[in-house]
């Protein structure tokens, strides 16, 4: 599904590999509905929280809780 791409994606990778435009992705991490880390100003997306949000049935971060990655929040929607 996913394997073309690096075990951690920049927003325009995480965008190519949704189908969807940059600002969709940045709105995503601003809502908090997939997990992501800040690298400096960098906006950095693990494979496994973009595979969690593709995975889950309400399209929340699941599994993407330690350390400093940003889960979704409790009952948030996209």
């Amino acid at each position: 599904m996913l394997h073309q791409y690096p075990d951690v994606l920049t927003v325009r990778q995480a965008a190519e590999a949704l189908c969807v435009c940059e600002a969709s992705v940045y709105r995503m991490v601003k809502e908090r509905s997939i997990g992501f880390r800040r690298v400096g100003r960098k906006i950095l997306i693990p494979k496994v929280c973009l595979v969690d949000y593709l995975n889950s049935a309400r399209y929340q971060v699941s599994s993407c809780n330690s350390g400093q990655i940003y889960p979704a929040r409790k009952g948030e929607r996209t």
